[in-house]
């Protein structure tokens, strides 16, 4: 019941005055919020993804001059650094609440230059280690990055111009109200025929994936108990599949181009058959259940 602990000091901290400066205290503590060249070189990789992706199904031409909008970029700005390197001339870097700061673009733009070399890609250009005493803004812009935060000034400019969205690992934490209102904003920012693309995890992550505890303990709990029990302003897991996905997509008028689902093995089929499973989720068949990571691509209609 480690995972429990975890949810509950979520709680706790949500509620009290306070709670979220003793988060960030305890975040810097455990440096979670720190790049490290493993952090680094996992978020090259998943940048390769949607640049390769988007490099063999768009014209030639048409990815390096396609504005980009990283969505939730957070604290660390892993995901835009890489596309500059990989040619993105102009990205947008949006969060709800600021959270990005001077020393962490410095650190992702060191580590980048360090692990470039170990994932078999010549970039056509590194972006050179700022000063970290210059505000986020101006370190970012020679980059050609706006960064906002909160965003809704900066969408309203620039609605219906952007290329390609980029979502990493960050829908895992909406409800289904939530995103599909963010799917929304999204439709509406980008031009048409442009992108979307997510990667996110289809397990919860209060004590990781691979837990000594079953991966598949989320799915006991009804909705209720688990929206109001577990999940917190601080911390919040859906506990959506890909069919969900498939479904908001959809109704945010989005064309759904690929949903690539990583399945289940046969441990987790195994553990699967032996976890109580709520009966709100009988509507998903076993595959939605043991699925892992989902990779989506979608695209605004002309």
């Amino acid at each position: 019941m480690k995972w429990f602990a975890k949810a509950m000091t979520f709680q706790i901290l949500s509620r009290v005055p306070g709670g979220t400066r003793v988060h960030h205290a305890l975040q810097e503590l455990t440096g979670s919020t720190e790049q490290t060249d493993g952090r680094m070189e996992v978020k090259v990789r998943q940048t390769l993804r949607y640049w390769r992706w988007l490099e063999n199904n768009t014209p030639p031409g048409w990815l390096p001059n396609a504005s980009h909008l990283d969505l939730g970029t957070g604290w660390l700005p892993s995901v835009p650094v890489t596309m500059f390197a990989l040619g993105a001339k102009r990205q947008y870097l949006v969060d709800v609440r600021r959270h990005l700061q001077p020393r962490a673009v410095t650190q992702t733009i060191t580590q980048l230059r360090a692990v470039a070399p170990r994932v078999g890609v010549k970039f056509p250009r590194m972006p050179k280690v700022p000063w970290d005493d210059l505000a986020v803004e101006a370190m970012l812009e020679p980059l050609g990055m706006t960064y906002a935060a909160p965003y809704h000034e900066l969408a309203q400019r620039i609605a219906g111009t952007v290329g390609y969205v980029t979502a990493t690992y960050m829908l895992l934490h909406l409800d289904r109200s939530t995103l599909l209102s963010v799917l929304k904003t999204v439709h509406r920012l980008l031009a048409p025929g442009g992108y979307f693309l997510g990667l996110t995890h289809l397990r919860q992550l209060f004590d990781g994936l691979d837990s000594r505890s079953s991966p598949f303990f989320a799915l006991r709990y009804p909705d209720w108990f688990w929206e109001t029990i577990i999940n917190s302003r601080m911390m919040s897991y859906n506990r959506l599949k890909a069919p969900d996905y498939t479904q908001a997509l959809q109704e945010a008028g989005f064309k759904v181009v690929l949903m690539e689902v990583e399945p289940g093995d046969p441990e987790d089929f195994a553990r699967l058959a032996q976890a109580r499973v709520h009966a709100q989720f009988s509507r998903y068949t076993l595959d939605d259940l043991a699925a892992r990571h989902l990779f989506i691509v979608a695209r605004k209609p002309y």
